[in-house]
């Protein structure tokens, strides 16, 4: 197959026309497919575009952040990731979020019992 084979022509590309599809639709149909049988509406092969949903959820930015930690709180922090299945970032998060939400006496409770400072 040459170079020229691969080349679009007009005509090919003027063919494709999308259909939109909403992505409940497009996966409920890809598991009907499995089954072999379809249930969209123009069972034609043609390329599909998904539709966005109406109202996407609002997406949280993150930022990097370098820490520097003991090599006895980097174990902690590995074994309990292996433990709750979640990563690193977001167990942090957690945990950042849960100190944030005790009040100065309890974070120096904390900070005593564990000898942090």
């Amino acid at each position: 197959m040459g170079m020229a084979d691969l080349k679009k022509t007009a005509s090919s590309a003027n063919r494709q026309q999308t259909t939109a599809v909403s992505i409940d639709d497009f996966i409920d149909d890809a598991t009907f497919y499995a089954m072999g049988t379809s249930q969209l509406t123009n069972p034609a092969p043609s390329p599909l575009r998904l539709v966005e949903p109406v109202n996407p959820l609002p997406s949280t930015q993150f930022r990097n952040a370098t820490f520097s930690f003991s090599e006895q709180a980097i174990t902690e922090l590995a074994e309990m990731v292996q433990e709750e299945h979640q990563s690193k970032s977001k167990l942090l998060r957690q945990l950042i979020h849960a100190h944030y939400q005790l009040t100065a006496q309890q974070r120096a409770t904390l900070e005593d019992k564990y000898k942090l400072r």
